[in-house]
């Protein structure tokens, strides 16, 4: 049988994904005509080698990520689970090294017992990704990239209407030891509320909304030199 679930966005949040994605595309490498316009152009075949056809790769999978969570985050009434779907700590594994050859200094890695469970692959790399963007913005020298089995947390920031607050979790986290997050907004609206033009925090609103289609509290615990952000992707027992 198919499985699906429902996409909760309301209108006013698929707006908002269109304008988010719309900032990240900013950067060409980012969006579909400007990665086209690289390889056509600047990538002269007589000059490839290792590093930067990396590199290229590294830039095809952020694309090909951000297009296929525009389709599931704004066109889509239902999101439907296939075979690809269903992650083990292998494909963790091969998240996080996608995760590492976009950012770099993302070099830790830590996977401890990661069961099966059900998520969108596109959904998931962009909040990783997002955690990753906000660890270099606080001028983090070392970035861990963490997945583990929990059936207990402490009360999540954040747990979206529809999600569960105890049961089985893989909690995919990036740790790091910069500035941490300031105290000039509460941690819960860095999630649920919109930034203003011109503002930051596209990263973690993003973030929330994704959270609140997957059902999936997320965690932020917070000081200088010791910050965890922590995304509870639930495992079913059907799955």
């Amino acid at each position: 049988m198919t499985e699906f679930i429902i996409n909760p966005l309301t209108t006013e949040e698929r707006l908002q994904v269109v304008r988010l994605i719309r900032h990240d595309s900013r950067n060409n490498m980012n969006n579909l005509l400007g990665f086209t316009a690289y390889l056509s152009s600047e990538l002269d075949i007589k000059d490839i080698d290792g590093s930067n056809l990396q590199a290229a790769y590294a830039d095809a999978i952020n694309v090909s990520q951000i297009m296929h969570a525009m389709s599931d985050l704004i066109q889509e009434e239902e999101l439907y689970f296939c075979d690809q779907d269903y992650y083990y700590g292998n494909n963790v594994k091969i998240l996080f090294e996608g995760i590492r050859l976009i950012y770099p200094k993302s070099k830790g890695e830590e996977i401890i017992r990661c069961e099966k469970f059900r998520t969108k692959d596109s959904l998931i790399h962009l909040v990783m990704s997002n955690f990753v963007k906000n660890s270099l913005c606080s001028g983090s020298a070392n970035i861990d990239l963490i997945a583990e089995d929990v059936s207990v947390f402490p009360d999540a920031v954040y747990v979206p209407e529809g999600a569960r607050a105890y049961g089985n979790f893989v909690a995919l986290r990036v740790h790091d030891n910069g500035q941490g997050f300031t105290n000039d907004k509460p941690l819960i609206d860095r999630l649920t509320v919109c930034p203003e033009k011109g503002k930051h925090g596209f990263g973690l609103y993003f973030t929330g909304l994704v959270a609140k289609v997957l059902r999936a509290p997320v965690d932020i615990q917070s000081k200088p030199g010791d910050t965890t952000v922590s995304f509870y992707q639930p495992i079913y027992d059907s799955e």
